[in-house]
Formats: C-alpha cells, structure tokens, sequence
C-alpha cells in the first residue's frame, strides 16, 4: 500500500517550497522536502492498494477528470473535498515535493523527474 501526502495548501512554506523544489538541485530538494515534513506541513490525501510508485502518481493527477471526485476502485480518498459556494472541488493533482508512503516504511518524494528515497530512518511524522 502506498500512502499520499500533499504539502498543505494553507503552509507559508508551499509557495516558497514548490517554486525552490522546481528550481533546485536534487539534495536541496531532499533537505526542504524533509523540512518540511519534520514541520508537518503535509496532509494525508490518499492510500492506494498498490506497491507502484508509478501507479500511484497517475492514480493521484488530474488529467481527465477529477482523481479525488472519481477515485480509481484502489484509491481511498482520506482527505475531505474542497466545498466553495455550494459546489464540491477535487483535491490537487500530485507534484514535485508530495510524499509517498510505501509499506509504511520507505519514504519518497516527488523529484524533478521520478522519485527520489529517502535513505535510512524516515524523518519524525508530519503529523497529519
């Protein structure tokens, strides 16, 4: 099973984090994604019956609808829609700097182009 994680959208650190995560070099990544963790400036968005890094990530992308209104039949939702005036608005579309969770023990982030792990211990909780 794979456990999603968005950077909150109300953390002062997203702006500023999602545009050094785009423009940074991989370490520089890992240390603010890791920051930002241990700052528990994520939010648990979704487990996934799958071990597919790769799987997950698509399952979590907006392309032709909505993935978190629509989920896949292998995704659970755990985060609760956006409601703005009377009408329901799906969750983000997973990006640079979201972690993945897989087996509860390998922890990996959304790089520049694929996956970068985290190595030995996992960062403190993000306490979502």
């Amino acid at each position: 099973m794979i456990q999603v994680y968005h950077i909150k959208s109300e953390s002062p650190l997203q702006q500023a984090a999602l545009l050094r995560l785009s423009l940074g070099p991989q370490k520089m990544l890992k240390d603010l994604v890791a920051e930002t963790w241990k700052e528990s400036h994520f939010e648990k968005v979704a487990e996934i019956d799958t071990d597919d890094l790769e799987e997950a990530y698509k399952l979590t992308n907006n392309v032709i609808t909505s993935w978190s209104r629509e989920p896949d039949k292998i995704v659970k939702v755990t985060r609760p829609l956006h409601n703005i005036g009377g009408r329901t608005l799906g969750l983000k579309s997973s990006c640079v700097g979201d972690v993945f969770i897989r087996n509860n023990k390998e922890l990996h982030f959304v790089a520049t182009f694929g996956f970068q792990t985290f190595e030995g211990d996992l960062p403190t909780s993000s306490g979502d």
